[in-house]
């Protein structure tokens, strides 16, 4: 039953969405874990899952700045980049607050490659054996990124593949397709399918239908100074413990480009029995806490390790 469901949020997103809604009956009633752990692991999952989800995006919506770049070169640099080199190195020279995002300025190794220079594009973003953000979060592993068209054309897809990819000791497989909505503003439905694997073994497998608002920055590329995202939707989850549930944003969750964790957003808890926890992330505040409620009360969870 739980396959079936998940192929059906899959294949059919929006009707799934509105079903599930209509008959407030999400996901199995089967929890094998209390909600206040189910919560406080949830909850880094998801800073864990928006982190990466971020640098995909950063890379992606610069696409623009990255074929006129690449238009300008020379082809024994275009040839040296096909032998292994960073041909973009020199180009991030230019974004200081992109290189700012980085420890050290130190950036993943970026190849791009194109159909007659145009799209379809494939951008492969490499993080090695461990690279760190000036935030504290190390990565590694890669991230495969196939653009269809211009990323801001109504209709454009960017299909987001995870390759040995770790956030931390938290590893994620799997993909995740951002569509460019018809809306004015800058928004892109996304259905994600995601297994994500903790430090203890502990596999969680995450149906996720969000919609990805960016309320600034979009139109300065790779600035993350000024980007603040906003994120609605739902997630079916259920993990290698047997824990199933589900989760809907209530209050749009906030993610800005030099923040760690969301800073802001409500999510609700909920099974075949009904709602049971929430979760709140503050006021915009950029901090590792947010408040935890459950039959058990309401305490303060810590997200991680503090730092921007």
């Amino acid at each position: 039953m739980k396959k079936l469901l998940f192929g059906v949020l899959i294949g059919v997103a929006g009707l799934g969405f509105y079903a599930c809604n209509k008959n407030n009956n999400l996901g199995a009633d089967t929890l094998k874990a209390s909600a206040k752990e189910l919560v406080a692991t949830d909850a880094k999952v998801d800073n864990v899952v928006e982190t990466s989800s971020y640098e995909s995006d950063i890379f992606s919506l610069g696409s623009g700045s990255i074929t006129t770049y690449s238009a300008g070169l020379k082809s024994a640099e275009l040839v040296g980049d096909m032998m292994g080199g960073d041909r973009f190195r020199n180009m991030f020279e230019h974004f200081p607050n992109f290189k700012m995002h980085y420890m050290n300025g130190i950036i993943p190794n970026l190849t791009v490659t194109t159909t007659n220079g145009d799209y379809p594009k494939t951008m492969v973003i490499d993080y090695g054996d461990s690279l760190v953000l000036n935030n504290g979060h190390v990565l590694k592993g890669k991230i495969t990124i196939v653009i269809s068209a211009a990323p801001f054309v109504s209709g454009s897809t960017r299909t987001i593949t995870y390759d040995s990819f770790c956030n931390d000791s938290t590893c994620i497989s799997g993909t995740s397709v951002k569509t460019r909505t018809k809306d004015p503003q800058v928004k892109f439905s996304e259905n994600t399918d995601l297994t994500v694997t903790l430090a203890n073994g502990t596999t969680i497998h995450r149906v996720e239908e969000h919609v990805r608002t960016w309320v600034s920055g979009s139109d300065t590329e790779f600035n993350p100074a000024d980007d603040v995202i906003e994120l609605t939707g739902q997630v079916i989850v259920s993990d290698s413990k047997g824990n199933s549930y589900s989760k809907i944003i209530t209050t749009p969750l906030v993610k800005t480009g030099d923040c760690k964790f969301i800073t802001k957003g409500v999510i609700e808890y909920k099974n075949s029995t009904g709602k049971f926890a929430t979760i709140d992330y503050g006021d915009g505040t950029c901090d590792n806490k947010a408040t935890r409620t459950t039959q058990d009360g309401t305490s303060e969870i810590t997200l991680g390790r503090n730092g921007r």
